[in-house]
């Protein structure tokens, strides 16, 4: 027999491959994607060959093991007996540059393919000859090749069961579900250093770092990594002069402008000499060596010299760039003098390295999230278990989404202040209107940056399931639009909308802003994205759907997904969120009744609710903001205020 495992291919065009698969043959594909409506597998079962969706060859405990080898991996392969071999300073390059090694090579998700395949082979002892479609660079996220090495893995783990594989391409792929470019190259440095010199920028920077030497602003300034919503933050503060503010976004009225990545500076020799070592030691990692470092090994299959080879070319191609970055943070730190720091996010590295300065100093430094996150932190950074950094979340059932969990993590400071990505939606609130003209607004899937493993393929779930809706939905009169992520491509979406002839029957939504969005509909779907609560707040009514992960396998109550955090699992609640495409039907439909539970949700959630999701004061988040950050920092006792 033959065997056919396929990660890309749509089942559809198997019959134009020379060796097609014939009576008695296996197919094995990863995605639901591959065959939405299992229309092909159907006639492949008709034919005598059997077909098999990957997921039905897993079970949650093994997905379990395959996100603590990877998250284990991601945390210790920088380590020598136990010693971080890469610090500079305070700074540990390993741990800052966890959350990248994590977007780029994904660890979780190697692990994932090469255990598939493991398990396949073990499975048909009789296979003649294995075919596969299996790219460098992975199925759903565009990356480089040399990041996630795919290839090359599944055939040494084939090599270890004494068996090879042939590989194919196919005319026909199914679209990447977006792409993932490297952070710090080259050209983006000198980009910036170039940017920096325009003379609005040069001007108010040097005027900056100025003031911030002078004695009458000596102990209270704050730097503010302005993100979605900070700006409103930053005048605030600058207007009630108690803070001495620089942020990161020219204009920003009474507040200073230095960007880190406008400064010219060198690292240091030593810093080079650091990441000479580590390159070093992760090459000893690719050869097998030093394998009690970050070790990875599942079924007797060792998957560290992969991930550590992975880890090296993603490591190769950006780290001097990036001590250049580095060394930008630290002149960052000395010109603007802070006393305090507001971070807005966990994924941005230079952030992370000012997290990690700051561990031994007498600096405030606070977290606000990027957005309202409802889901768990998955992956390991300087920004995630930090204990001396003060979490500033949205709201009490958040408390605690920032630790990964997956190691003892210690307590963090963290406080429940809400965020000012509510006050964005203040314009709006009220005008929704309670007569409904069937006008349905499909917020895209929300891809988290490192995803866990059980979710790898949910993308697929999620828009077969809404697709398979819109079929009801449609002839009932409904108009349905999809509002994508900025910056996601969206080939893949269409192309499953193709599959259900729908490619001409949804529309793509182009507002400029969610709020333009919001008032040319009547109500929502959303997945992870901080506009499942902005819409809710903004008085819409907005219906949480994830797909159960792993299909079956997954937790039967949407509130038991490991990844979800915040109203999608408050149990205690009835609330419009459901993993399940009846019940999402169903509250769709739901929202024609201004009594229904679904309409009726969006006042108790800005209201009663508000606490426990999006702030005490959502409408005023920035006045909260202001309030605690003043009061926590000029407050002698602010330590004990914590």
């Amino acid at each position: 027999m033959n065997l056919y495992i396929l990660d890309r291919t749509v089942l559809a065009d198997l019959s134009k491959f020379g060796n097609s698969p014939k009576s008695g043959d296996t197919v094995i594909y990863f995605r639901k994607a591959q065959d939405p409506q299992t229309i092909e597998s159907k006639k492949l079962i008709s034919m005598g060959i059997d077909v098999i969706q990957t997921t039905d060859l897993l079970d949650k405990a093994c997905v379990k093991e395959f996100d603590s080898l990877g998250a284990k991996f991601i945390r210790t392969w920088f380590l020598s007996n136990g010693k971080d071999i890469s610090l500079i300073g305070d700074l540990s390059l390993g741990k800052s540059y966890a959350y990248e090694i994590a977007r780029q090579s994904n660890p979780r998700q190697q692990i994932w393919y090469g255990e598939i395949f493991r398990r396949i082979i073990t499975a048909y002892p009789e296979i003649k000859y294995i075919f596969s479609d299996i790219q460098d660079g992975g199925g759903v996220f565009n990356l480089s090749p040399a990041s996630m090495p795919l290839r090359l893995l599944t055939s040494s783990v084939a090599k270890s069961l004494d068996c090879s594989i042939n590989y194919v391409s196919y005319p026909q792929v199914i679209p990447f579900s977006f792409s993932r470019p490297k952070r710090y190259s080259w050209t983006k440095l000198i980009r910036g250093w170039i940017s920096g010199l325009r003379p609005a920028h040069l001007f108010t920077r040097l005027k900056t770092i100025r003031k911030a030497r002078e004695s009458k602003n000596a102990g209270k300034i704050i730097y503010i990594f302005v993100g979605r919503g900070l700006s409103i933050l930053g005048e605030l503060l600058a207007n009630r002069k108690k803070f001495h503010v620089i942020t990161s976004f020219l204009g920003i009225k009474g507040a200073g402008y230095i960007r880190y990545d406008h400064l010219f500076v060198l690292p240091k020799v030593s810093d080079i000499l650091v990441v000479i070592r580590l390159l070093s030691h992760l090459k000893r990692l690719v050869a097998g060596k030093n394998l009690d470092a970050g070790s990875a090994t599942l079924n007797k299959i060792n998957y560290t010299p992969h991930l550590a080879r992975s880890t090296l070319n993603v490591i190769q191609n950006e780290i001097f760039p990036f001590l250049f970055v580095i060394a930008q943070t630290r002149k960052l730190q000395k010109t603007s003098n802070f006393d305090a720091l507001l971070l807005n996010g966990m994924g941005n590295e230079p952030m992370g390295n000012l997290a990690m300065l700051t561990q031994k100093t007498n600096h405030k430094v606070y977290l606000s999230t990027h957005g309202l996150n409802i889901h768990r932190s998955v992956v390991y950074g300087p920004l995630v278990d930090n204990a001396h950094v003060t979490h500033l979340t949205h709201g009490t059932d958040h408390i605690g989404d920032r630790r990964t969990h997956d190691l003892n993590t210690p307590l963090l400071i963290e406080k429940s202040v809400g965020n000012t990505l509510t006050t964005l939606m203040n314009d709006i609130r009220g005008k929704h209107v309670s007569t409904s003209k069937k006008r349905l607004l499909v917020l895209c899937f929300g891809h988290l940056d490192a995803w866990r493993a059980d979710r790898i393929f949910s993308c697929d779930k999620y828009y077969i399931d809404l697709y398979e809706i819109f079929k009801t939905l449609i002839p009932e009169g409904w108009t349905i639009s999809l509002r994508g992520h900025p910056g996601h491509p969206h080939e893949m979406e269409k192309m499953i909308a193709k599959s259900f002839s729908l490619e001409t029957k949804i529309l793509w939504d182009k507002h400029s802003t969610l709020n333009d969005a919001l008032l040319a509909h009547d109500c929502v779907v959303s997945n992870l994205t901080s506009a499942f609560y902005q819409s809710l707040y903004a008085g819409w009514p907005t219906i949480f759907y994830e797909p159960t992960p792993l299909g079956d396998l997954g937790p039967e109550d949407i509130a038991d997904n490991p990844v979800l955090f915040g109203l999608p699992v408050a149990k205690d609640l009835e609330r419009p969120v459901t993993n399940k495409p009846d019940q999402l039907l169903c509250m769709i439909r739901e929202t024609l009744d201004p009594k229904s539970m679904v309409s009726c949700f969006p006042k108790l959630f800005s209201n009663e609710l508000a606490p426990r999701f999006i702030g005490p004061e959502p409408a005023n988040s920035e006045v909260l903001l202001a309030d605690f950050l003043e009061d926590n920092f000029f407050t002698k006792d602010n330590f004990f205020r914590n």
